[in-house]
């Protein structure tokens, strides 16, 4: 074994080989407590975890994997549609966004790649509807959350999206939406491990 290379060696390399990636049973153990009964997010979880396991060192996208695991067979979070809701001080309703069992379960399985985009205000109470997407194993776009919303400030998307990460307990490897300042800022602040991308084409549901 010659010890002279004419490329730089990554010292780091173990941590990232797939055979050094298992992620040990205790560890597993408590992603799967924090996923079915702490109702936790990846990131509130890689936060703890660091905390409790110093020494383990875990990928997001393998945290994300477990955690998509545990979600699709923890009976408890299919049985029922979330459902979120906002009220002005009139009682009139400003926000509501919701997601059905089977949603929930096409999020999980294909959340490497989510689009998102609005409708011009075409429904009959005239306030934008937030669509999200993505596609299947067979390249078919499938409607894995929707919300209704009386504007399209930060703060609403903030909203939408904090919901999806309560419904989901996951965040999307790849978020693709227009070219919107507002859904810029809230990619940010809300979805923590997202990368994202711009929409030039809109999707045809």
């Amino acid at each position: 074994m010659y010890n002279v290379h004419n490329y730089p060696l990554c010292p780091d390399a173990q941590h990232y080989a797939s055979i050094y990636r298992n992620i040990s049973k205790d560890v597993l153990n408590e992603i799967q407590f924090f996923t079915e009964h702490g109702n936790l997010t990846i990131g509130t979880q890689r936060k703890l975890l660091k905390a409790k396991f110093p020494t383990e060192f875990i990928l997001d996208r393998d945290l994300s994997n477990v955690i998509q695991k545990f979600k699709i067979h923890s009976d408890k979070n299919l049985d029922a549609t979330p459902v979120e809701f906002e009220l002005d001080d009139e009682n009139r309703l400003v926000r509501l966004f919701w997601m059905s069992p089977a949603q929930i379960v096409f999020w999980l399985e294909y959340h490497d790649v989510i689009l998102n985009d609005n409708t011009a205000k075409t429904n009959r109470y005239q306030i934008p509807l937030s669509l999200f997407l993505t596609v299947d194993n067979n390249t078919r776009l499938r409607l894995v959350a929707q919300a209704l919303v009386s504007d399209e400030t930060t703060e609403s998307y903030n909203w939408i999206l904090g919901c999806t990460k309560k419904a989901t307990m996951t965040e999307p490897l790849v978020f693709v939406t227009d070219a919107d300042p507002a859904v810029d800022v809230a990619i940010k602040q809300t979805y923590e491990t997202t990368y994202q991308r711009k929409l030039t084409k809109k999707p045809q549901i």
